[in-house]
């Protein structure tokens, strides 16, 4: 039977350490990544009766059985969901305040410029015959176009730092996973049930850090080692698993930017919906689609003005001649070309140029040229070949299989360019005369 003395002694003994367990969570109450401690107390049961000894059920005392760290996976999944969220919507509306004050600076925006350019239109309609008004009409166009083809330049300045910061993040992203790895390998070593607290807080210190990028579903093994899956169905590919991460890689294209998981050599697409990787690639195809938006505009304004150009007749007499230009389609040759080919581009009417992919290769069997487009195959001969609005001019003697694309450059407002040079050409006058019946 233990003494009074002795009971009293483990009391104070487990208290004291759970005491020292307190001061603890108090001394990195700021310590990030640091989860609250707390400590099981237990009885020490008595001793069992024998052949040479009365049980006592009294009990011995107590003593500190476990230090237990504060944790809950449904609450830290749900911690990891929302700072996803967050992180993917602040990362989100940054950038669109960036894109909105690009779109829309004080005094200078695309409309202003347009404005500008029709008033102008008006004052040479008004007064037909006046060369101050015709040249700052003319200033006006070249004002117009040099606002969309910087316009331009500035959403690809977007799209491109968005891929840059995505490829950065993902930097990030791999650094969190690898080390990830690594604690997964110090709780599977660790030799007993449960790892060290130390250890469980690095890992989960990780896990809410790797959710500020994408957003994920974590596995936690009996011993509480993880896995991980991208997205947040529960099914997403595997990005960790226990001791083999995934390298994270990005692919982009003109209207999206996407995330590449390579597992060992196979890749896959990754399919999330939040996080900053998230927010940078829906900001990237916003972009995109206001690039598209900006290209319409300018292909209706090149149509519709250049066709009341081109109704009308200019100073000298002449038959007016386009005003606006979108055009930026530019030949080149096959890399894998036998002969040494060049190319003339040569415009006649630019409005009728569509902005489209057209392959072109040679039979010398036939001796003519297969010319592919959305429209279908077509033949030419010769070393002219004559599209609409335009045509290319080959230099040089191709051989069998020899061949080149046409594809434009650049998009309609990058491309954009004002063709009058003089104030003379704007087209103010009507091609009929309208005169009273005698």
């Amino acid at each position: 039977m233990a003494s009074l003395f002795e009971i009293g002694k483990t009391g104070v003994q487990a208290y004291r350490q759970a005491l020292s367990v307190t001061g603890q969570n108090i001394a990195n109450i700021n310590t990030e990544g640091y989860n609250k401690r707390s400590a099981d107390i237990t009885e020490i049961a008595g001793v069992s009766g024998g052949a040479t000894n009365v049980s006592d059920s009294s009990g011995l005392g107590v003593r500190v059985a476990n230090i237990r760290r504060s944790f809950d996976s449904y609450l830290s999944d749900k911690t990891r969901t929302s700072q996803s969220d967050y992180e993917m919507l602040n990362d989100f509306v940054s950038k669109l305040s960036d894109l909105e004050n690009m779109l829309l600076p004080s005094g200078s925006d695309l409309g202003v410029f347009i404005g500008r350019f029709f008033d102008s239109l008006q004052d040479v309609a008004s007064s037909p015959d006046s060369i101050s008004a015709r040249t700052v009409s003319l200033e006006a166009g070249r004002a117009l176009s040099s606002s969309f083809n910087n316009y331009d330049k500035q959403l690809k300045d977007f799209k491109s730092s968005s891929i840059k910061e995505v490829d950065v993040k993902l930097t990030e992203a791999n650094l969190y996973l690898n080390q990830l790895v690594k604690v997964n390998g110090l709780i599977s070593g660790s030799g007993s049930k449960e790892a060290s607290n130390d250890i469980l807080d690095a890992r989960d210190q990780l896990l809410k850090d790797l959710s500020k990028l994408l957003n994920f579903t974590v596995d936690y093994e009996s011993t509480g080692e993880v896995n991980i899956r991208l997205g947040d169905s529960g099914n997403g590919v595997h990005i960790l698993q226990r001791s083999k991460a995934a390298i994270l890689s990005s692919s982009s294209t003109e209207n999206n930017l996407s995330i590449i998981v390579n597992n060992a050599g196979v890749k896959s697409t990754g399919i999330f919906s939040s996080g900053i990787i998230s927010g940078l690639s829906q900001f990237y195809s916003l972009v995109d689609s206001v690039s598209s938006e900006i290209s319409d505009l300018a292909q209706q304004m090149t149509d519709q003005i250049n066709n009341i150009q081109t109704s009308g007749i200019d100073l000298n007499g002449n038959i007016g001649k386009s005003m606006f230009s979108v055009n930026s389609m530019s030949p080149k040759a096959n890399s894998d070309n036998k002969s040494f080919l060049e190319f003339n581009s040569i415009e006649s009417n630019p409005s009728k140029i569509s902005q489209e992919q057209v392959l072109v290769n040679y039979s010398q069997i036939n001796n003519n040229w297969e010319v592919r487009d959305s429209k279908g195959v077509s033949y030419a001969y010769g070393n002219q070949i004559q599209f609409e609005g335009y045509k290319i001019e080959i230099i040089g003697q191709p051989q069998d299989g020899d061949g080149f694309v046409i594809s434009p450059l650049q998009t309609k407002a990058g491309s954009m360019k004002f063709n009058l040079n003089n104030p003379e050409d704007f087209a103010a006058a009507s091609k009929n005369l309208i005169s009273k019946n005698p």
